[in-house]
């Protein structure tokens, strides 16, 4: 098992644990990137701080997994071969309307643009590759606070 922050641990039935015996609900991820030492960093870095992480490197056997399990975050290129993040997108919210969905990219992106394309995905949900493991974790949990705040 990977390492974990000193004051966690996990308990016998796999429960997130704080030393003080208070739950803490792992979350759980989706990954989808073509670059798989993007998606292998993320999943290691992410896994360390508690979360549990399913990894992709194609769009398509994504949206198979998504039909039998779900996710409280979907992280997502925008531009992989096959499928492309807008795409999948689309896709996901066919079946998924509430889990939240962050695109990554590591090209320039025209906010306004984005904002006319995608009008419910809140500008935070857009991150810029390469982003490191401590910021993409605050970013998370800045995105997961929200969507439970609406729900």
């Amino acid at each position: 098992m990977p390492a974990l922050d000193p004051t966690l641990y996990r308990n016998g039935n796999d429960q997130l644990m704080e030393s003080g015996g208070m739950h803490l609900k792992a979350t759980k991820l989706m990954i989808i990137d073509d670059e798989s030492d993007i998606t292998s960093v993320m999943k290691l870095g992410l896994e360390r701080r508690g979360m549990q992480v399913t990894a992709f490197n194609d769009p398509l056997k994504a949206l198979e997994e998504l039909k039998q399990a779900n996710y409280d975050l979907i992280i997502t290129d925008i531009s992989m071969p096959n499928m492309n993040g807008f795409e999948l997108y689309r896709e996901i919210r066919k079946n998924d309307g509430g889990t939240p969905i962050v695109f990554m990219t590591a090209f320039d992106i025209y906010q306004n643009e984005f904002e006319k394309m995608f009008p419910d995905v809140h500008p935070s949900a857009l991150l810029r590759k390469p982003i490191g493991i401590a910021e993409l974790a605050a970013r998370i949990d800045e995105i997961l606070d929200g969507s439970r705040r609406v729900r």
